[in-house]
């Protein structure tokens, strides 16, 4: 007979069961540029050459975490990442020592105004960007398609993308920004629906609310 019941681990690759409610885009944390839609889970720029980006509604301060954003539209400058609460939607993320920002055009990691990982090529529309968070470690690790950049492993805690303590214990949100003529437009998996790609283990599949 079936078993009914929930699991802690809110979604896992192919499945999606749980009662866990999950972070969103945050409506009141945006920038004018941004304008969210399906359940608050895709934020569009529009067609600015102002930076504009969105913060979630919960952040953490602890904990693992692992999360998908697919590259819906693919804009004039276009970053994922995590952000601080005093980190500037107005500028690229990574700017200042607030954000860690994945630069998708040029598939570089970003940070203090200066590259934290530089990678090759551009990351195309469609893509599905994987993004894992230990904040207890200050460590935080960036794939596409499956692929972890840096050759990470995040269940080891090996080839993160940023440098290791810079935000231990300090609250994180998953952060998005764009710019530019051609309106670019981010759809993020916070564990509401099943992942495209293995959670790793160790880390909380889903960013709770």
């Amino acid at each position: 007979m079936p078993i009914i019941g929930t699991f802690s681990s809110a979604a896992v690759r192919g499945f999606r069961v749980s009662s866990r409610a999950f972070t969103k885009w945050n409506s009141a944390d945006k920038s004018a540029e941004i304008t969210l839609s399906g359940n608050d889970l895709v934020a569009t720029h529009s067609t600015s050459t102002n930076y504009g980006g969105a913060r979630t509604v919960a952040s953490k301060a602890a904990g693992k975490f692992y999360w998908e954003v697919t590259y819906t539209t693919a804009g004039s400058e276009d970053y994922i990442g995590v952000a601080k609460a005093g980190a500037s939607l107005a500028a690229y993320m990574g700017s200042d020592t607030n954000a860690w920002g994945f630069y998708m055009q040029g598939n570089d990691v970003y940070y203090n105004g200066a590259l934290a990982f530089s990678g090759a090529g551009s990351v195309s529309a469609a893509s599905v960007i994987m993004l894992a968070m230990d904040v207890d470690a200050g460590k935080l690790w960036v794939g596409v398609g499956g692929s972890w950049r840096n050759s990470g492993d995040p269940a080891a805690g090996t080839g993160h993308v940023n440098s290791a303590s810079l935000f231990t214990g300090v609250a994180m949100y998953p952060c998005y920004i764009s710019r530019g003529a051609t309106a670019g437009a981010a759809t993020a998996n916070f564990g509401a629906s099943a992942f495209s790609h293995s959670v790793p283990s160790g880390f909380t599949a889903g960013v709770p609310a």
